[in-house]
């Protein structure tokens, strides 16, 4: 049998390598960029169709308008983008640096837009405990969406940005006192559960290594003073993604 020289047979490969390429672009079945595609539903009444549980940080609203036929417009009312050239083109896991400032317990994110697109869509999905929503949000919801008087109780606790003293009378304006008490929120020592309030101190403090917290966000704590949420934005990480791990680390403490 005659033997086919290395230098002979490369040529022969590399060509075949490029055709292969060549004609699976022209039946458009190479592609190079991902799809986002959410999973779906396997069971119960709403099998096959899309589940909002599995939005993540790297859609877009366009991808969810594909994925779900919520429109661009309303994702960008609820969170508040109206003002974008492009609102399609914003990301979810912008949301996290976008809100990260906000003073409450309650957390805007990727669970946010999980949430409002299952409501608006009236599908099951079960939030995160501290997820919220912005007031624009919520508005569109309760215009739109069916909701029974669970879901909108649900709904209306989980409004971020609402005054609550707004029911009190004018004339009887509270006492300096009790409100300087109530401005100044600390962690509980003994609820050490990871929200957007959360500071590296309080991991510390809790018992978390430096160097643990430095390896679930990838990146040098500067300053233990910061939120934790902060702290992911200042990186660029979303939130999200690190929470879970950073409470496991916390756990184990206790």
């Amino acid at each position: 049998m005659t033997r086919i020289k290395i230098r002979i047979l490369a040529p022969i490969v590399i060509a075949a390598f490029v055709a292969g390429i060549g004609g699976t672009a022209a039946f458009n079945l190479w592609k190079t960029d991902s799809t986002k595609e959410p999973a779906k539903y396997s069971a119960g009444e709403f099998a096959g169709q899309a589940n909002p549980a599995d939005i993540r940080g790297s859609y877009t609203f366009s991808d969810i308008t594909a994925a779900f036929g919520v429109p661009v417009a309303d994702l960008a009312r609820a969170f508040g983008y109206e003002a974008e050239k492009e609102p399609g083109a914003v990301q979810v896991k912008s949301l996290e640096t976008k809100f990260a400032g906000i003073a409450s317990e309650r957390e805007i994110g990727t669970d946010s837009v999980r949430f409002f697109v299952a409501l608006y869509k009236s599908l099951p999905m079960t939030p995160e405990e501290s997820t919220g929503l912005p007031p624009a949000a919520v508005e569109i919801l309760l215009a739109k969406a069916q909701l029974d008087r669970e879901k909108i109780e649900d709904l209306r606790a989980r409004e971020v940005g609402t005054v609550a003293a707004a029911a009190a009378p004018a004339a009887e304006p509270a006492p300096a006192a009790p409100a300087a008490e109530t401005a100044v929120k600390t962690e509980s020592s003994t609820d050490r559960t990871v929200k957007g309030g959360t500071t590296i101190a309080n991991l510390l403090d809790w018992g978390v290594a430096q160097g643990d917290i430095e390896k679930a966000v990838g990146a040098k704590v500067a300053s233990p003073g910061v939120t934790l949420k902060d702290f992911c934005a200042a990186q660029g990480v979303e939130f999200s993604s690190v929470k879970a791990g950073v409470q496991a680390l916390v756990d184990a403490k206790k």
